[in-house]
């Protein structure tokens, strides 16, 4: 929701509890910057922010107390929360609402500026650097693997982002939409280079899923002794699928303009890496069939699948051409693969 307000606007009210970002801008010029506060509102919470016009920020008033009866003085004045769009907005931030410990790390707040990195207004994000995606002691062929393969990378971030809470995948899930949402409602690059390193991290993390690594043989060339697999943990890459995918729906049709070209680019790129991975996965686990142990759990793939196409679905309205049919054996015979350059650092 948006606004433009005058002297009269004093704030919101029925402002159901859960995770909120108030977003403003001072003046008439629409790039202008704009400033985030990130919440987590109580049941019965008043909040209350004294604005500065001088240093155009805003100040909290943590200790003064406001009685009810005082409040009723201000209703004429208070826009009434904007309920038709809450059910989008929690999708948005359906993993910054489940960790709480997350959310107290990254809540505060925010301008266009704020960037990734250590001090006091910078995004409190985990940092990594994509490009050098190999544990600190792999050499030649392994520094290889994982430039390519960034799960080992992927293991590292969400466990980091974590900090030793049980579902790593949700920390990490969390500041995925919280750089979403300031790219979107703040226009902060910062942000949105954050969140696309996050999604290559996801796109790129073949083993994870299951999928042989690069330039092994694909599964349906595999003859004789099969490799004994592990059954893969699928919960993160289903949540990632599923939280990139209300992203997507959310954005307008006119939001790949040419500025945003080169990251159009990334996300399809990503896709193609993806699709790809998810039907090696799905050729490995059924090439193993025989070698498995029927009491293994059968990993979430189905669930994989239906994820998968609910993002191929929602990229048609840009003319994306994701192929929702997951062909295994089709990637097999990719000739892109076969002249794909190997690099040894």
């Amino acid at each position: 929701m948006s606004a433009v307000t005058d002297h009269g606007f004093e704030g919101y009210k029925f402002v159901p509890a859960g995770v909120h970002m108030f977003v403003w801008r001072a003046g008439e010029e629409d790039m202008g910057v704009r400033n985030v506060f990130l919440h987590r509102c109580e049941q019965g919470d008043v909040v209350l922010r004294k604005y500065d016009a001088q240093k155009d920020a805003w100040t909290t008033e943590p200790r003064l107390v406001v009685s009810h009866d005082h409040l009723k003085t201000f209703d004429s004045h208070l826009a009434a929360y904007p309920f038709a769009q809450l059910p989008q907005w929690q999708s948005l931030t359906r993993h910054l609402g489940a960790s709480k410990d997350t959310f107290d790390r990254l809540a505060g707040e925010y301008d266009s500026f704020a960037y990734v990195a250590e001090g006091p207004q910078s995004l409190k994000l985990t940092q990594f650097d994509i490009k050098r995606s190999w544990p600190p002691d792999a050499t030649g062929a392994n520094r290889t693997q994982w430039s390519m393969d960034k799960s080992w990378l992927l293991d590292r971030v969400m466990r980091d982002a974590a900090s030793g809470s049980n579902a790593e995948h949700v920390a990490l899930l969390a500041e995925f939409e919280l750089c979403f949402v300031l790219a979107l409602y703040a226009n902060n690059v910062s942000a949105l280079e954050h969140w696309a390193a996050i999604r290559t991290l996801f796109c790129r993390a073949a083993t994870r899923m299951g999928a042989p690594s690069y330039y092994s043989l694909h599964p349906c060339e595999w003859q004789g002794d099969t490799p004994t697999l592990a059954p893969p943990s699928l919960d993160a890459h289903i949540a990632f699928l599923d939280t990139l995918a209300a992203q997507l729906q959310c954005l307008p049709d006119d939001a790949w303009t040419d500025q945003l070209a080169e990251y159009e680019a990334g996300i399809l790129d990503d896709f193609v890496h993806l699709q790809r991975t998810i039907g090696r996965a799905l050729g490995a686990w059924a090439a193993s069939s025989r070698m498995r142990d029927e009491r293994v759990a059968e990993p979430r793939f189905a669930e994989l699948i239906a994820a998968w196409r609910t993002l191929a679905s929602t990229g048609r309205r840009w003319g994306w051409q994701l192929g929702a049919e997951l062909d295994e054996e089709a990637e097999a015979a990719s000739e892109d693969d076969e002249d794909a350059p190997v690099v040894v650092y």
